[in-house]
């Protein structure tokens, strides 16, 4: 089914621990752009007594906060309302009693989203977004855990175990202290005692993947610990010992420390440390040392998953970091033409240099470059006059899907090439991330895409092809056009410099125009 009406998207993620609703409006490329964000920390399951019954007083609570968002959607102007429910209200014994109370009070009708479906959302979500293939996910609610292992964007074993943070809480520390030490040692206990029941995850030695608002708010702490230079926590990634230190300190601080520990949202304070716990315990299991937090889960899962069912699939998994640096580009107005012709005059300098003077430049840097050439100079849009800087910040803190931080840096780089002096200064926050190879490969791929944006300045594409012949005495850059080319010549020998770096001996100068040699 394709839509052509823009759609403006109201989700509401009815978890154990958390009720949050998120407002989406669709780009004409399909892209969602997030208008609200509001949630309410309800805990349901605390509600629900031993015979799996959500009391009144929980109904209440949850009706409450539909109605609440409810009203913000209708506000909004929400076209397409996806109201979906988890564990707390999927394991309730009364489920269909809640379910009517809710539609009868506020006229939403809660959709009930099963165990294997919350498992698969929330692995749809990391397979779209990360840029490991293969891996293991867990997304550890209030009242449940969700863990799949996948293999090239498909999940081969999934399960939902039976317990989250808060019920970990409530049934460990249940009258005693947040890191009571006998009470922790509980917890750890039972989550060993059930991961040893899932033989297909043992020691897979594959990347352990975390969803959620526990994941996130310890790879928060752990950035503001170590003073991380970028935005943003999607694609972070921790080692099994981050994760003890992150334990030691949960665990050794008083709790109104805690309290005011930058970066752990007030809600958690007191479920923090059984989240720790079940991460460590995970990547154990599993035989790996890599912990890496998306910040793609159900909600984005949901959300990806009816935009592609809706709109013919916009969002391909074997196009994934194609397609995220294309909408970034989108964003910002590039022309696709002007565009195209960067990236291929790029591309094609590069390897004129690979060929002839042997540059040792990875091949993986020629897809970079690539990238790079799609947005380059995307801070125009905001400031021409500081069109680099701008191009560098919102590159490198945007959440480019299927990149590392590592690789996102080097396109930011690469995007807002102005002069290997700039480069070093923003390269500055980095201290350790580059060597002294992968910074002269930055010099050489950013000096070889400002050339080549200089050879598209007209707007008319009129370079067609670059050639390089090197003799033992003479250097020449052959540039072959179709038209006139004055702006085009004019920054070329402007821009000349910046090849000159590559090679020993100067380049010259030499413009072709094809439209004579046909006469």
């Amino acid at each position: 089914m394709t839509k052509t009406k823009k759609d403006r998207i109201g989700l509401m993620d009815i978890g154990s621990n958390t009720i949050r609703l998120v407002v989406y409006e669709l780009s004409a490329n399909h892209i969602p752009y997030e208008l609200q964000n509001v949630k309410t920390p309800a805990r349901l399951s605390q509600y629900v007594d031993d015979d799996g019954v959500l009391s009144a007083e929980g109904i209440a609570v949850l009706i409450t906060a539909v109605k609440s968002f409810k009203a913000i959607c209708d506000g909004a102007k929400v076209n397409t309302l996806l109201p979906m429910a988890t564990a707390a209200v999927r394991n309730a014994t009364n489920q269909a009693e809640i379910v009517a109370a809710t539609k009868e009070a506020t006229g939403v009708e809660i959709q009930i989203v099963s165990d294997e479906h919350e498992a698969f959302y929330g692995q749809y979500a990391v397979a779209h977004s990360v840029h490991y293939k293969n891996g293991v996910t867990i997304d550890i609610g209030g009242g449940s855990a969700e863990i799949t292992h996948f293999e090239q964007g498909n999940i081969i074993n999934w399960i939902s175990l039976p317990f989250g943070v808060v019920s970990l809480k409530e049934h460990y520390l249940s009258g005693k202290n947040y890191n009571d030490k006998d009470g922790l040692e509980n917890i750890r206990k039972h989550i060993r005692k059930s991961l040893k029941e899932l033989d297909w995850l043992k020691d897979q030695k594959l990347p352990v993947i975390g969803i959620g608002g526990s994941a996130r708010n310890i790879a928060n702490v752990h950035q503001r610990q170590v003073h991380y230079p970028l935005a943003g926590v999607h694609g972070y990634e921790m080692s099994e010992k981050n994760l003890e230190e992150m334990e030691d300190l949960f665990t050794n601080l008083s709790y109104k420390d805690l309290t005011d520990l930058d970066g752990l949202s007030r809600d958690r304070r007191d479920i923090i440390i059984p989240a720790t716990i079940m991460f460590e315990e995970l990547l154990s299991y599993v035989g790996t040392k890599t912990f890496v937090f998306s910040n793609r889960g159900l909600r984005e899962g949901i959300l990806l998953s009816y935009i592609n069912n809706t709109y013919d699939n916009p969002f391909k998994l074997d196009e994934l970091e194609d397609g995220t640096v294309k909408r970034l580009s989108e964003t910002y107005h590039q022309m696709a033409k002007i565009v195209a012709q960067r990236e291929k005059l790029a591309f094609q300098l590069l390897g004129e240099f690979e060929q002839h003077k042997d540059v040792d430049v990875p091949k993986y840097w020629d897809t970079l470059l690539c990238y790079a050439a799609k947005i380059y100079f995307i801070g125009n849009r905001i400031e021409p006059e500081a069109e680099s800087q701008h191009t560098f910040y919102i590159v490198s803190n945007s959440n480019l899907n299927g990149f590392k931080h590592h690789d996102r840096v080097i396109i930011a780089a690469l995007a807002s090439y102005k002069n290997k002096s700039l480069l070093k200064q923003y390269l500055q926050p980095f201290e350790g991330w580059f060597s002294d190879d992968e910074v002269r490969w930055l010099i050489i791929c950013g000096g070889i895409l400002k050339f080549s944006d200089g050879l598209t300045t007209s707007h008319l594409n009129t370079v067609k092809s670059v050639k390089i012949a090197l003799k033992k005495n003479k250097a020449t850059l052959y540039i072959y056009h179709s038209g006139t080319i004055l702006t085009e010549s004019y920054l070329a020998n402007r821009r000349l410099k910046h090849l000159n770096r590559i090679i020993a001996q100067e380049l010259s100068l030499e413009f072709i125009d094809m439209t004579q040699d046909k006469k």
